[in-house]
């Protein structure tokens, strides 16, 4: 704390504060005493009216004196400056002022939101500012943009931005807003501040760490209540994500509760045409999920939409997505050993919801839409057009060739962990048999046994209607060195433990290593009941990789695009919203696509890309699940956080009073009058006594 006089000048009018004691001792003076007997009455009385007396004259002294010191101060305009490090009321000041602008300052407190709150408070603080001061704004927003490209002195068009300026729906990028603050003040003479105006969500700010300047001075204006409660809707997903006509469907819904208290709240589901409702209790700080069954008759694009009851912040009660209902699975086979390859075409014909193409090497060049692609025999060639086949989600079945490298299969997943090359051992030596898939007939025949009973493609054979895997026995199968994996699930295994079935994650696909030969000559699963069930499960379970496929998922602020390896006339090619309304759109070319851009913010809901009015691609926009906890910091947690040591105040007018003081003058007036009406009516209440 310190003080600045106005007018310092004024400092040697001080002396007049002995002009109260100079009348105080005028006023004590006392005449010559003559002593006559006939007035020793009188001077008795008078001394006991002394004795009363003396006590206001020396209150007459005390405020006569305070009153002289008021008149002085006053004219000596003192100003009070809470924080000595902002106080510079005489130099230029240059004032970024970083207003949030994401989807939280959006809640309203009162008869406003929290962004009208801010951009009042920015607009009080900018009415500080003189001729001399330069200012600019930065919003703050998923990707931060300043007002003027440079600092500026047109007070008046910040102003008006901040009336014209909306809240988006967007999350925000803290750090990027704060560098962005501090290179626009970059080589800028005189004081250099940062003016962060937020309601300081913890779930945004908990984990910020910027290191500003230390020539920079950051304050922070906070809005909005501490106690803010709301649900939301945070996420849908179906499973399967790309069921077939006549499949079972299960549709969860997530909402979460961000209050104190636990809540009931009613979710509702539209499912293409149809309805369903769902209430559900969601802990305190918590979530819980709205579980839905259904089924699709007819194959087809359907449009998912969960939603709750509006609240104060209705921004995320809704969620979307959409389902592809098929018709039947596509599968592949690529048949270099025919007899495999014979057994699986032979089972999978049998199934009307299954489609197998057979396909030769070359097809692998071109684009294969599949979900799953069985190798017969195969040799490990082709890795690259293999892996691409993963990653856009194709499930992988691999039944290897005798003597063909382990190292080929375990480069479709990753690494192999012992780097072992064909015909080498892990030592370095030779072993002819470390490192190949070495095919070995059994004298014995070795049983199944499933070592996951707990994984998802077991499910149908636990109760044991479909079958029993312990009785299919094999006379031959492939040892191999399992360390030479990378790492993945043993599914299924032999009596003596070697792997029968193993499952590797790769990209968003699901690679098969399949031990288990279909030739007559070494087994009898394929002619056993429970071999076709087994072989559909493993195919349902596989498809996508877990991941809905059909649809590509953005959050709001947060660029929808749409990638094309052809050229395409903008007039053929449009995106629409749920409202049916175009958005409008720019291409950036590359030298072998082009990419199609929104070129507008958008709200969140489900996206169309069409072509010639036929649909082309579905998107989805997301609203940011962070900007739906609504607690804030406390000012004692914003004086030194992660975004540097900085003064947290809730006013506008607040951050002037620390930069351009407090004038004491009014206060001084006000005292000097109260001291005067004082000192008036102890002298009268004097001449009464």
């Amino acid at each position: 704390m310190t003080f600045l006089f106005g007018n310092a000048a004024l400092w040697p009018f001080l002396i007049l504060l002995a002009v109260p004691l100079l009348m105080h001792l005028f006023a004590r003076t006392r005449p010559p005493v003559y002593v006559f007997s006939s007035i020793e009455f009188i001077r008795r009385i008078v001394r006991f009216t002394l004795r009363i007396k003396r006590p206001k004259d020396w209150l007459l002294l005390l405020l006569r004196t305070l009153l002289f010191a008021a008149m002085i101060l006053l004219f000596l305009r003192p100003v009070l400056f809470a924080d000595r490090n902002l106080a510079d009321p005489f130099g230029q000041k240059n004032l970024v002022l970083v207003v949030d602008a994401t989807a939280s300052m959006a809640y309203p407190d009162g008869a406003q939101t929290r962004f009208a709150a801010a951009c009042a408070e920015a607009s009080a603080i900018l009415s500080g500012l003189t001729s001399r001061d330069t200012a600019n704004i930065v919003w703050l927003k998923s990707a931060p943009e300043p007002v003027f490209p440079e600092m500026s002195a047109n007070f008046t068009y910040l102003q008006d931005a901040l009336r014209r300026r909306t809240v988006t729906v967007e999350a925000g990028a803290i750090a990027n807003a704060l560098a962005l603050a501090a290179s626009l003040l970059e080589g800028q003479k005189g004081r250099r501040e940062i003016c962060v105006l937020s309601d300081f969500q913890q779930s945004a700010w908990n984990d910020v760490r910027v290191s500003l300047p230390a020539s920079l001075d950051l304050i922070k204006v906070k809005v909005g209540a501490s106690e803010a409660v709301n649900q939301a809707l945070t996420g849908i997903r179906a499973d399967p994500p790309q069921p077939l006509v006549g499949e079972d469907v299960t549709i969860y819904s997530d909402i979460h509760n961000y209050s104190p208290q636990p809540m009931r709240k009613t979710v509702y589901l539209g499912v293409g045409e149809s309805r369903l409702s769902q209430d559900v209790m969601a802990p305190a700080w918590n979530k819980a999920t709205a579980v839905f069954q259904h089924r699709f008759a007819e194959p087809g694009v359907y449009s998912l939409t969960a939603h709750i009851g509006e609240d104060a912040f209705p921004a995320d009660d809704r969620r979307a997505s959409i389902i592809e209902v098929r018709e039947f699975l596509r599968v592949g086979l690529l048949a270099s050993e025919p007899v495999t390859a014979a057994a699986w075409r032979r089972a999978l014909d049998s199934v009307g919801w299954i489609k197998t193409e057979r396909l030769m090497s070359k097809d692998l060049a071109g684009n294969l839409s599949l979900d799953a692609l069985l190798l017969s025999g195969w040799a490990g060639a082709d890795n690259d057009r293999l892996r691409r086949l993963l990653q856009a989600g194709c499930a992988l079945v691999y039944y290897p060739a005798r003597e063909s490298p382990v190292s080929r299969f375990a480069a479709l997943s990753g690494p192999a962990v012992s780097g072992v090359e064909p015909g080498e051992g892990r030592d370095g030596g030779a072993h002819p048999s470390t490192g190949l898939f070495r095919w070995e007939q059994l004298h014995t025949p070795y049983t199944l046994k499933v070592t996951r009973e707990k994984d998802e493609l077991f499910s149908l054979f636990t109760r044991g209607e479909f079958g029993d895997f312990s009785r299919a026995a094999f006379h031959a199968r492939f040892a191999f060195p399992v360390e030479a994996l990378p790492a993945g699930d043993k599914l299924m295994a032999f009596d003596d433990g070697t792997p029968a079935l193993m499952r590797f994650t790769a990209g968003k696909g699901m690679l098969y290593l399949w031990n288990m030969p279909l030739d007559p000559e070494f087994g009898n699963w394929p002619k056993r009941a429970d071999f076709l069930p087994f072989l559909c499960e493993l195919l349902l379970v596989s498809r996508g990789g877990g991941e809905q496929q059909s649809i590509t998922r953005v959050l709001t602020g947060e660029g929808m695009m749409l990638e094309l390896d052809r050229e395409m006339p903008r007039s053929e090619l449009t995106l629409r919203g749920e409202d049916a309304q175009a958005v409008p759109l720019r291409d950036i070319r590359g030298s072998s696509n082009v990419t199609w851009v929104a070129d507008q913010p958008l709200n969140p809901g489900l996206y169309t890309w069409e072509h010639l009015d036929k649909p082309l691609a579905w998107a989805a926009v997301d609203f940011p699940v962070i900007e739906s906890d609504l607690r804030t910091k406390t000012l004692q947690e914003l004086d030194n956080s992660g975004a540097g040591a900085a003064t947290a105040v809730r006013r506008g007018f607040t951050v002037r009073r620390l930069r351009d003081g407090v004038p004491l003058w009014p206060y001084l007036l006000a005292f000097a009058t109260l001291v005067a009406l004082a000192e008036g009516l102890t002298t009268l209440w004097a001449v009464k006594t």
